[in-house]
């Protein structure tokens, strides 16, 4: 039983205040102070990321170059996505909260707080696998478009995939983890409000798993009607 703002041990304390800084609190109300105080190192999130880095290096060099992986339009669109659908939603000023308070391990948050900032990253987890289904479903209409030029087909396969992979890519290797940092640091977390602002992982896996089944048909039908 810990001060929900200096992390205080308030067991026996039956004041309602806590005797290190004040923090009011009720001790029939577990929203009210900590039960648990977990946070991950700084260091661990350095050698996680980096691990990512490396291996996502790695995978773009056994192309032969790293500039293949790079495509600025989808990065356009993906990004302008998330950012757009997070302020229209929240507002920049809550978006760049969420961001600071995952980022401060020892920021104090209750649950309301704590309840916005995870229902920021859960919108943010959506809007980027949005990002990337849309702009493949895009992608293949404009392909669609320019079936007459067999050497335009190539590239307009590669960008179609290479939108979802940036939307799949940001969604779970950037903001889920974000997600974790911040739930992990919230003991309210297990309240049902809470639980609900978990990202719908069936959801995209459904639409990533029908974008994937749309451009093998879309294959097949190339191989099947072209001309040998």
């Amino acid at each position: 039983m810990l001060c929900i703002k200096c992390h205080y041990d308030l067991r026996g304390n039956t004041s309602g205040t806590c005797p290190e800084c004040g923090q009011a609190f009720d001790p029939q109300d577990p929203a009210s102070y900590l039960t648990h105080v977990w946070s991950s190192h700084w260091v661990h999130r350095v050698v996680g990321a980096s691990l990512l880095v490396l291996l996502l290096a790695w995978a773009a060099m056994s192309g032969g170059s790293v500039g293949w992986l790079l495509d600025i339009p989808s990065l356009i669109w993906v990004g302008g996505v998330l950012c757009g659908g997070l302020w229209f939603s929240f507002g920049p000023g809550t978006v760049c909260g969420a961001i600071g308070a995952t980022l401060q391990p020892r920021r104090s948050l209750n649950r309301d707080q704590a309840g916005l900032y995870l229902r920021v990253w859960a919108v943010a987890y959506q809007l980027s696998w949005a990002a990337g289904l849309i702009g493949t479903t895009l992608s293949m209409v404009i392909m669609l478009r320019y079936l007459d030029d067999p050497a335009a087909i190539g590239s307009g396969m590669a960008i179609a995939l290479m939108v979802v992979l940036y939307g799949a890519g940001l969604a779970e290797f950037v903001i889920m983890p974000m997600w974790h940092v911040l739930a992990n640091r919230v003991p309210q977390v297990n309240h049902p409000e809470l639980l609900a602002l978990t990202p719908n992982r069936s959801l995209m896996g459904f639409g990533f798993a029908l974008v994937f089944l749309m451009l093998l048909l879309f294959a097949i039908g190339l191989l099947t009607f072209s001309p040998m």
